[in-house]
This record gives C-alpha cells, sequence and structure tokens, in this order.
C-alpha cells in the first residue's frame, strides 16, 4: 500500500506532466493559425480611478443580472471607450455612446490618399470612434489618429473579412452609425451633416452617389433629376467605396455576412431586401435603402476590382439570391424638396479645408 507522501509525490508529477503537455498542444494548434495576426489597441493617457464605494458596503459585481438579460436578448451592447470613461464608477459610458463607428482599410499606399491624409478632419474625434484595419506591413505611429484609433493588423485580408471577425454585433449595436470606407474615396460633404439627413428620413443603409471613377452600376452614378429632393430610396446600395448602415440594420446583417468571404462581392445584391424581409419587417422596402444624390463620393482608383475574384465569391450568396436579388429599383425621391438638407447643412456649418 502506498505511502501518502509517495501518493502525493505521484499525484504532483502527473499534474506537472499534463500542464506541460496542454501548453504544447496549445502551442502546435494556435501557432500556424495566428503566427500572422497581430492587435494593436492603442491606449490614450490614462489616470488611476478609485473604485471604492465610500457610500456603501454593496459588493460591485463584474456581471449583473441586466448586462445576462442583454446577452441572452441580443440586445446587450458595448462601446470601445476606454477605461478612463468606462469604468465601475460610470458604467453607462460602456454600453451606449452618441458616436459612430469609422471602419477603414489602410496600407502602404493608403499614406498619399485624400481619406488617410484627411481622416480626424472628415471624422472628428467628438463624433467619432476608429478601428483602422491594417492588410500590410505598413506602419502608423506618426499617424495624427495613432493614438485615437484602434489598429488590428492582418496580411492580405479584404474588408468583410475583417467585419465579420473584428466587429461583433454587441460592437455595432452601441454605436449610432457605422460608416465603411476604402482608402481610396475622396468626398468635400460634411458627415454629421450626412448623418443628420439620414436621421431625419430614417435610412437604414445609404451611400452616397458616385462622381468619379470606375462604376459597376449605373444606377449608384449621380442623378441630377434627385439632388433637389436628396436623393433616391432603392434597393440596392454598394459596399464600396462608402456606405453608411444604422448601427441597428448592420447588426442584423451581420448574421447574414459569410465568414468564408471577404471582398463583400455578392453581398450587396442582397443586404436591402434581406433587411426588408427579416430585420425590420414593419418598415416597406421602399423605405430600407438610399442613395443620396445630394451628397457625392469620388473614387479614386484606375479600375474595378477583378470580376473573376469577385464571381468566385458569389457562391457564398446562393441561398438567399432566390428570395432577396436586388432588381435595382428605384422607388421614388428620399424628399419633396431639399429643406431637410440645407437645415443640416447650416446646423453643421463648418470651414472644414481639406488636403488634396
Amino acid at each position: 500500500m502506498l505511502s501518502l507522501k509517495r501518493f502525493v509525490l505521484i499525484l504532483i508529477v502527473v499534474t506537472v506532466f499534463t500542464v506541460i503537455l496542454t501548453i504544447k498542444l496549445r502551442v502546435i494548434i494556435l501557432s500556424p493559425i495566428h503566427s500572422s495576426l497581430s492587435i494593436r489597441y492603442q491606449p490614450v493617457e490614462s489616470r488611476f480611478t478609485n473604485i471604492t464605494n465610500n457610500n456603501s458596503n454593496t459588493t460591485l459585481l463584474p456581471l449583473t443580472i441586466h448586462t445576462l438579460k442583454s446577452l441572452i436578448s441580443n440586445d446587450y451592447k458595448l462601446n470601445l471607450e476606454r477605461r478612463l470613461d468606462c469604468n465601475l464608477r460610470t458604467p453607462d459610458n460602456c454600453h451606449v455612446t452618441n458616436k459612430s463607428l469609422v471602419i477603414t482599410f489602410w496600407g502602404q499606399r493608403s499614406a498619399r490618399r485624400w481619406v488617410s491624409l484627411n481622416f480626424v478632419s472628415i471624422f472628428p474625434e467628438h463624433s467619432f470612434d476608429y478601428i483602422i484595419m491594417i492588410y500590410d506591413n505598413s506602419t502608423w505611429n506618426n499617424h495624427p489618429v495613432y493614438d485615437k484609433a484602434i489598429w488590428i493588423y492582418v496580411k492580405n485580408q479584404f474588408r468583410f473579412w475583417y467585419i465579420k471577425r473584428f466587429l461583433s454585433a454587441h460592437i455595432i449595436r452601441s454605436y449610432r452609425y457605422i460608416w465603411i470606407i476604402d482608402d481610396d474615396a475622396r468626398f468635400d460633404f460634411n458627415t454629421q451633416a450626412y448623418q443628420c439627413v439620414i436621421s431625419q428620413f430614417n435610412i437604414l443603409l445609404s451611400a452616397p452617389a458616385r462622381l468619379t471613377g470606375p462604376i459597376s452600376y449605373l444606377i449608384t452614378r449621380i442623378s441630377p433629376s434627385y439632388t433637389s429632393k436628396i436623393g433616391r430610396w432603392t434597393d440596392f446600395v454598394e459596399t464600396g467605396p462608402l456606405v453608411i448602415a444604422n448601427s441597428s440594420a448592420l447588426a442584423c446583417l451581420w448574421n447574414y455576412i459569410s465568414e468564408k468571404v471577404s471582398s463583400g462581392y455578392g453581398l450587396d445584391l442582397i443586404w436591402c431586401r434581406v433587411l426588408g424581409a427579416e430585420c425590420f419587417q414593419q418598415t416597406s422596402l421602399s423605405r430600407i435603402c438610399a442613395i443620396l444624390d445630394a451628397f457625392a463620393v469620388d473614387h479614386d482608383n484606375d479600375g474595378i476590382n477583378s470580376l473573376d475574384f469577385g464571381t468566385a465569391e458569389l457562391p457564398a450568396y446562393d441561398k438567399y439570391y432566390q428570395n432577396y436579388k436586388t432588381n435595382r429599383l428605384v422607388f421614388g425621391p428620399i424628399a419633396v424638396d431639399s429643406s431637410a438638407f440645407d437645415m443640416c447643412a447650416q446646423k453643421f456649418l463648418t470651414n472644414q479645408s481639406f488636403i488634396l
């Protein structure tokens, strides 16, 4: 019969061996998958926050009943506020914000492009949070927004690969609007005035009309007959170079974004009708999506992305095409005149100056 000391010694040896084996297995399994993944979350200057509750002996629980109910009911919201503003003293700051969220995709060539050169002017810090996805080895330590943005580095990926993996629905829901912008977009309108207009008409998914640059779909080109009426209600909004989504709309659409593809090719053929049929059933399809001709965007690109590459991704959305494929219809003008546009433009009148 084993003595107690001997038994304890054997138990310790077995435990140590098991821990070592587990660590080795994790390294073997995870290393190849994550070897090229780098996420850099840049902290702003922070101060120590005393979270002692001097007025009560109540224990502060990290997960409240309200939070658990929210998680279960799919209405949980969590924004990207830093610990200086989101902490145990100010828990409400962690969940809902009056800001919008900008998602953009940069590489070495982006440093010379209009969006990166004017980023802070376009999207002022008091109204926007930023996530910048980097798809190559470029460094951005000297960019004006370096300490304010969340930077995610994964080489050789495309827009919706990042969005599906790093922009969860509970983060999306905490913001007013989500701006998805390519590095080769260019425009001269006020982004807050744009939000003011789409808020007035409760437009769930929209894009400015297209001016210069390559065009895949003629419906996206600016229509002079609608500029004085803000724009057109349609059943089609293209995924790029700039699209603006109501946060509730994108949170629902997140469930329909395929994790197996990355360019977004084919997603814009279904997402307006998916929103009407699956996400906002009480809203008419003719009041879901819009192209805003009173605003316009240039696409500083030499050509349309490879058709072969996009066509290869189309099967990802095959199961939705029969019921939800766009007919690229125009349902009518957004407004009878430009009064809402004029009001919003006046409200957010600034002396913005951009680097051209």
